[in-house]
C-alpha cells in the first residue's frame, strides 16, 4: 500500500475563528485564514512527496524546535503574501518578523520598534 494515500490535507476549523477579531496593522481575518491555508497546502504537498519516497512526514523527521522554526517562517511568508499592510522582514535574524509595509527602507530592520513577531510551537 502507498503510505501517501493516508495523508489528507487539513482544513481550517472555521467555527473556531472570530470574524470580528481586531488585528494589528490593518491585518484582516481573511488574510490570516489565507496564511493558514498556505501552510496547510505547503505541508500537504511536501508530505505527499516525503511519504512516497521516505515513508515519513517532515514533522516526523525534524526535531520539534526545527519544525517550529520552519512553521513560523511559513506563517510569516503566508501572511506577507496575503496582506497588503504587512510584509516579511527581509533582514535575516531581523525582529520583528512582519513589518508595516513601507515603514522601514527596503522592508529590512535588525531591531524594529513596529511590527509583529511570529512564534509557533
Amino acid at each position: 500500500m502507498n503510505n501517501a494515500l493516508w495523508i489528507t490535507k487539513p482544513t481550517l476549523f472555521i467555527d473556531g475563528i472570530n470574524p470580528h477579531a481586531q488585528l494589528p496593522y490593518g491585518l484582516t481575518v481573511e488574510e490570516i485564514v489565507s496564511a493558514v491555508n498556505y501552510v496547510y497546502d505547503f505541508l500537504h504537498d511536501l508530505n505527499m512527496s516525503m511519504v512516497k519516497k521516505y515513508s515519513a512526514r517532515l514533522e516526523d523527521i525534524l526535531l520539534g524546535n526545527s519544525f517550529a522554526g520552519m512553521l513560523s517562517e511559513l506563517i510569516v511568508r503566508g501572511i506577507s503574501e496575503s496582506s497588503i499592510h504587512v510584509v516579511r522582514n527581509r533582514k535575516i535574524g531581523g525582529h520583528p518578523d512582519l513589518l508595516p509595509r513601507g515603514k522601514y527602507p527596503g522592508d529590512t530592520i535588525l531591531k524594529g520598534e513596529e511590527g509583529i513577531e511570529i512564534k509557533a510551537s
